[in-house]
């Protein structure tokens, strides 16, 4: 991940980099947001840098390889307790993006329209999701979800938050960040402008919340639907006090919630990079690395960004890579 603002000169005194207790993995905060975000969910204030440290240093220890047969899954950024599948087995640990493969896969196909549906692109928006959980099965992806998904369940009002959220220069500033030179202004706009005409043209209609969970459990099973705590705290239980990005150099291992939970009572919203980029790649076909790729790149950093304003305020970012990497 090609940063690009961890050391741009803004609020350095607030940045603190710690190392795991294993010494595999180091992390970073980046500077605080300018006020972009527009959620209820707000961010840990911390006392003083020893109180950073110490939180961000449990954030490193809850890194946790992802076992070979669950790589095919994924679980949502949500920071959550893990209560269990709907198939009745624990969550396991699994990489993580804004309402799982199956939703970051969505809004590519979304914004990439007619160059991934084809002649279906103003089919009823079941048939779209369908088709879009078919394409990665196809392609060795097992799609999931999670009850009661504020990314899934909220898809049009992320994408809306995301036609606002471009007209401030911090949000495009971080997305410029995030996607290093990956990223162009007139995509960006082109994108976004898909959105809303998309959202004007009632191709959303009968979008309800359930939806797509339902549509994972009939097509790939119980094994795909997690079940998260709402414990009556916070928002729905969300106390989520970060954004927590691993970059690619943590491919294959994700930060375990119930660990992180189990420690010191902490939730983040975590992410993995590697993950974005290769459903970018499943989703762009033979198109890979070209304008189909960047587009379906950025429209799931543009979802994933505003899907974390849409629920968070005032929340700090971390970046996590394996050390010497950072």
């Amino acid at each position: 991940m090609q940063t690009g603002i961890a050391d741009n000169g803004a609020n350095t005194d607030d940045v603190v980099r710690v190392t795991s207790a294993d010494g595999r993995w180091t992390a970073e905060f980046l500077p605080k947001p300018a006020g972009w975000m527009a959620g209820a969910i707000t961010g840990h204030v911390f006392e003083d840098d020893d109180d950073r440290r110490k939180y961000l240093q449990e954030v490193v220890d809850s890194v946790r390889q992802v076992m070979q047969d669950e790589l095919a899954y994924s679980s949502c950024t949500d920071g959550r307790k893990r209560v269990n599948l709907v198939d009745g087995q624990q969550v396991p640990v699994r990489e993580q993006v804004v309402g799982t493969d199956t939703m970051c896969a969505f809004v590519a196909a979304e914004a990439l329209g007619a160059h991934f549906y084809g002649d279906d692109l103003y089919q009823p928006v079941e048939v779209r999701i369908r088709r879009v959980i078919r394409h990665l099965m196809d392609n060795g992806y097992m799609p999931t979800a999670h009850i009661a998904c504020g990314a899934a369940g909220g898809f049009t009002t992320v994408i809306n938050r995301a036609t606002q959220f471009i007209k401030d220069k911090s949000y495009v500033e971080r997305m410029q960040a995030l996607t290093g030179g990956d990223y162009s202004d007139t995509l960006h706009y082109l994108i976004v402008g898909s959105y809303q005409s998309r959202l004007d043209s009632g191709v959303y209609d009968g979008y309800r919340d359930g939806l797509v969970s339902e549509i994972v459990q009939e097509l790939v099973g119980g094994h795909a639907v997690e079940v998260y705590d709402d414990d009556g705290r916070g928002v729905h239980g969300h106390r989520e006090q970060m954004i927590v990005y691993l970059d690619e150099s943590a491919r294959g291992y994700a930060v375990d919630p119930n660990a992180l939970i189990n420690t010191g009572d902490h939730q983040v919203f975590a992410v993995n990079v590697s993950r974005i980029d290769d459903l970018a790649k499943v989703m762009s076909g033979d198109d890979q690395y070209g304008i189909d790729y960047r587009t379906a790149r950025l429209a799931i950093e543009d979802f994933s960004c505003a899907g974390h304003g849409t629920l968070a305020a005032n929340i700090e970012t971390v970046i996590v890579s394996a050390a010497g990497r950072s």
